[in-house]
């Protein structure tokens, strides 16, 4: 099987609409740059279970939105992942990966920060068919 290459690195995670309440904020409590590096962390698990669940559902694809709040102790709350039903599986290798991230405490973030990005999971392309 074709390896897939999920777009959850800092580039693809800002293009794709990684937003926080700070965007909004004049001080914001958290570099941006910081959110996006800890979230590339559970990249790997995360192309591992989308891998899988292609074995038995070769077309199997969609868009998750992922939401979830940044503790100023820098700890994860308020989980939600949602998307197709065909992604369920992945949805919930997502959902345990945010659980176990740590942001790190930030002195300048007094409340929880809320954070979403749309995570869009296509399948390889199949190769050409050879007449």
């Amino acid at each position: 099987m074709k390896a897939v290459k999920l777009a959850l690195t800092a580039a693809a995670l800002l293009l794709t609409g990684l937003s926080t309440a700070q965007e909004e904020s004049a001080v914001p409590p958290r570099s941006m740059d910081q959110v996006v590096e800890v979230l590339s962390t559970i990249s790997e698990t995360v192309q591992q279970a989308y891998e899988e669940l292609l074995v038995d559902s070769p077309m199997a694809s969609g868009e998750l939105e992922l939401s979830f709040q940044i503790t100023p102790d820098g700890f994860v709350d308020s989980v939600l992942v949602t998307g197709p039903d065909e992604l369920l599986p992945v949805i919930g290798v997502i959902e345990e990966s945010l659980w176990g991230l740590d942001f790190g405490p930030c002195s300048t973030q007094v409340e929880n920060l809320p954070v979403s990005a749309p995570l869009v999971l296509t399948p390889p392309a199949a190769p050409p068919q050879e007449e």
